[in-house]
């Protein structure tokens, strides 16, 4: 029997073998509990039998279960199997947690169905709860959490950071790893991997400002690599860092570096850098990062407007995106360019810019990749948030409200009509303006839809170098394209 069962809501975005990566939030939560109680963690993403499972581990009464939720879909499927629960029995305590209910905890708890929350990093929470419920004790001096008591809200004092490398490493042995090695990035055994948390910037459209105080906390250099050389047992080819950004500390990363030379760890390793760190820092390092397996950094430009970047502040300038890109050039690591619009003030001049970036990148470095322009979502927590509802955005006033959002919806209430018609179609005609993502997402076999990208891949480029984006009659054919490849996977 299992002392303390965690189930991973669905996300309505789950691809087996593209984007249902390993859930490492869950791993690393439970991996305090998990070293002296009995843990159970039921995938809704991956296991087609979690309903099955689910009921059987609630008829052998286990102490609590808990799930992590985002903003967005997951909430409506956490709700759901928390009413699932409930039905089958209503006496054992459930436990949310995640950022969602973490930036906003008193209307989470409001909901009927949410009595406790955590807040915040839930691998001590968690334990002191598991160990309070176990021994029958009160729950109140518990801090970091929200509970809802004969219906008052009431939610304890905050929860110092936890120190990473006092904590275990995540939990693998709760999950069969191999169902969640992903192809990506030309790779056909991805596998994530965390280690670090936070991010020491102040980009205003950041749930990291208010849920980790802009604290930079990593894992140090050789807890990083012992628990790396763990990893490479289950055989990846790839293995992404998917902390909120590695790149902080030079010394840190050639310290990293230099260890899994060393080691002689042969592994190809992605993670997420900044432009800025990639202009300021030197050839020689970047051949070194190169060497230790930093073959592609993923970087987030987000527009190619002075007037947006100083908006969204994101504290990195135009001039430095030419000078890196240049030198990622030279040394050949590939970067992954991502971009954003829909800012609150952002204008069809800026929106243009940034196409004119997204075009310049693509032909000074034919190794660049691009992702299509994200439509900017508010996020309760962040500064742009506040700027939003004083530009018109009806904040959801309900637990279920904050189910319809997330980064594929255009919400965009403070711009006009005519610029919103624009950036939806920009935002889909750039999912095909560089050609090698699209390839890399069909990946072998398919000639005749590959065909019929390239043309297409064409079409749009021609579009955003002459900015002619008045009379597509294509768009609707290519959606449907666009949601054949989706289904592929």
């Amino acid at each position: 029997m299992a002392d303390l069962v965690f189930v991973q809501p669905k996300t309505g975005l789950d691809i087996k073998g593209v984007t249902t990566v390993m859930p490492l939030g869950a791993l690393h939560t439970v991996s305090l509990v998990d070293k002296e109680y009995e843990v159970k963690l039921i995938d809704q993403r991956m296991n087609d039998d979690w309903k099955k499972d689910l009921i059987q581990e609630i008829k052998k009464k286990p102490v609590c279960i808990c799930l992590s939720v985002m903003t967005g879909a997951q909430i409506q499927y956490g709700l759901e199997l928390t009413q699932l629960i409930m039905d089958t029995d209503k006496d054992i305590p459930i436990i949310w947690g995640g950022v969602h209910a973490s930036l906003l905890p008193t209307q989470t708890l409001k909901h009927p169905l949410v009595n406790l929350v955590v807040i915040g990093e839930g691998e001590t929470s968690l334990l002191e709860l598991v160990n309070a419920f176990k021994e029958g004790k009160d729950i109140s001096t518990i801090k970091g959490i929200g509970f809802k008591k004969d219906g008052k809200i009431t939610v304890t004092q905050p929860r110092p950071f936890e120190n990473l490398n006092a904590l275990p490493d995540a939990a693998y042995h709760l999950v069969n790893v191999e169902d969640y090695i992903i192809q990506q990035y030309d790779s056909p055994r991805m596998l994530s991997f965390l280690t670090g948390r936070g991010c020491p910037y102040r980009c205003s459209y950041c749930y990291n400002l208010k849920f980790n105080d802009r604290q930079w906390r990593p894992i140090d250099a050789q807890n990083l690599v012992n628990r790396l050389k763990k990893l490479m047992k289950y055989h990846p080819d790839t293995v992404e860092f998917v902390d909120d950004l590695f790149f902080v500390s030079k010394k840190r990363a050639e310290d990293v570096c230099k260890l899994i030379l060393e080691e002689g760890i042969k592994v190809k390793l992605v993670a997420n850098c900044r432009i800025d760190y990639i202009a300021k820092h030197d050839m020689e390092f970047l051949k070194l990062i190169k060497s230790a397996g930093f073959h592609e950094l993923y970087i987030g430009l987000e527009s190619g407007s002075k007037r947006t970047l100083e908006n969204i502040k994101k504290d990195s300038t135009l001039e430095q995106v030419d000078i890196a890109n240049k030198k990622l050039k030279e040394v050949g690591i590939k970067p992954i360019y991502s971009f954003m619009g829909g800012f609150p003030g952002e204008t069809s001049e800026d929106i243009k810019q940034t196409i004119d970036l997204m075009v310049k990148l693509n032909k000074e470095n034919p190794d660049a990749s691009l992702t299509s322009i994200k439509i900017f979502t508010p996020f309760p927590g962040t500064p742009l948030f506040d700027v939003c509802k004083q530009n018109g955005f009806k904040v959801p006033e309900t637990l279920e409200g904050w189910a319809k959002f997330d980064y594929t919806t255009a919400i965009y209430q403070w711009g006009t009509k005519k610029d919103m018609a624009l950036l939806k179609k920009l935002a889909f005609m750039t999912f095909f303006l560089d050609q090698k993502t699209i390839m890399k997402q069909l990946g072998k076999g398919k000639p005749v839809l590959k065909f019929f990208m390239k043309i297409y891949a064409k079409v749009v480029k021609a579009r955003c170098e002459h900015n002619f984006y008045s009379f597509t009659p294509e768009i609707r054919v290519m959606e449907f394209a666009k949601n054949r490849i989706n289904s592929l996977f």
